[in-house]
């Protein structure tokens, strides 16, 4: 796999739009910007927030794992 920096960038930025939203850090947030980014769904912040809303529905937390709040 090579590394891109655009995707880097779209990764980034998803992670920032869901911790705005979320105001706390929920791991599953990792997996879902990777996923937005490698998936070209980064162009609009209502569109990042509608697919983590969705991303948390089917990707239940592990019920061990720590929230950490801003």
């Amino acid at each position: 796999m090579k590394f891109r920096q655009d995707t880097q960038d779209d990764r980034v930025w998803a992670l920032e739009v869901m911790l705005r939203h979320e105001g706390c850090l929920d791991p599953r947030i990792y997996d879902c910007a990777s996923w937005l980014a490698d998936s070209k769904k980064c162009t609009d912040a209502d569109i990042v927030i509608k697919e983590w809303i969705s991303w948390k529905k089917s990707h239940k937390r592990d019920t061990y794992s720590q929230m950490n709040k801003l």
